[in-house]
């Protein structure tokens, strides 16, 4: 066993209700920053333009791409905690940074962009160290029945937030109203880190890893892996930008409120949520292969 605490049943549930808690809170600032509606407003409004206003919802899959590897072998160097909290306090001065770039006068854009890009690259040393973090007191049996209900609950909190933005807001915002909404959702992302403070590092038993190399080379020799790895870039790839470009088609051609093109994009968090409750039926049904086709 490595060094840390005993993970008896009393610490395995209250640190899965921390960690629920704190993924709520962190996903709540995550979208609001990164998939909704709101940042696509608000840098157009700073003058971002409409391909930079596209590329700040990209961000973050790109660095999580690029970044996850090295984040990951960061993560077993200093611990999964302390890197989590690391990243995630360096990413709320990033989301604080973001607020307050109007404040930068002619370096606005570049402050907005840059913060961005900053913040997803620190958000890939939280996914690094997540589920990892997680394994150290989530039971085997346990996992599956907890991470869906987990997976709910932040998808609700996501979508309630958003809405309640979009009805807030007017159908005609000032750069003003969308900063206060921001904060709002840069002050609740900082509960991550308070609730993530509060799991204790737990002992959890040796185990052999694989060097990159061998872990490469075996990932790249399993045909299943690469074939599904293919079919969710090309997925992705075609799919992705979709909700950005709606939101921004809706803004300049169709002529929305402000508000209405929010809580459209609330509506995509709200479909992710009525597929995780009912994909589970439905590949019972349907099994994996034909629910994916």
């Amino acid at each position: 066993m490595v060094e840390g605490i005993i993970p008896t049943l009393e610490k395995r549930r209250a640190a899965e209700k921390s960690a629920t808690l704190s993924a709520c809170c962190g996903a709540i600032g995550d979208v609001t920053l990164t998939d909704s509606a709101i940042i696509i407003l608000y840098a157009g409004m700073l003058g971002a333009g409409d391909m930079f206003s596209m590329i700040t919802t990209s961000l973050l899959p790109l660095f999580n791409g690029i970044c996850i590897i090295p984040m990951a072998w960061v993560a077993k160097k200093v611990g999964t905690k302390r890197l989590i909290l690391r990243v995630c306090t360096m990413s709320a001065v990033a989301y604080l940074l973001i607020v307050f770039s109007p404040f930068f006068g002619t370096r606005t854009v570049a402050v907005l962009i840059g913060m961005l890009i900053f913040f997803a690259v620190c958000q890939t040393g939280y996914v690094a160290g997540w589920f990892p973090m997680l394994d150290s007191f989530i039971l085997k049996e346990r996992r599956s029945a907890y991470l869906g209900s987990m997976c709910f609950s932040w998808q609700l909190s996501s979508v309630i937030f958003i809405l309640l933005v979009g009805f807030a807001i007017g159908k005609t915002p000032s750069v003003w109203k969308l900063q206060m909404a921001l904060l709002v959702g840069a002050i609740i992302y900082m509960g991550r880190i308070l609730f993530i403070s509060r799991i204790p590092v737990f002992a959890e038993q040796k185990q052999e890893t694989m060097g990159f190399k061998e872990g490469l080379m075996t990932a790249i020799g399993n045909k299943s892996l690469v074939g599904y790895s293919a079919y969710l870039f090309v997925l992705n790839l075609a799919a992705y930008g979709t909700i950005p470009l709606s939101i921004i088609y809706l803004k300049k051609y169709l002529h929305a409120p402000d508000n209405i093109i929010v809580i459209i994009s609330a509506m995509s968090f709200a479909g992710m949520l009525l597929g995780s409750l009912f994909a589970g039926r439905i590949i019972k049904k349907w099994g994996i292969k034909y629910t994916f086709l």
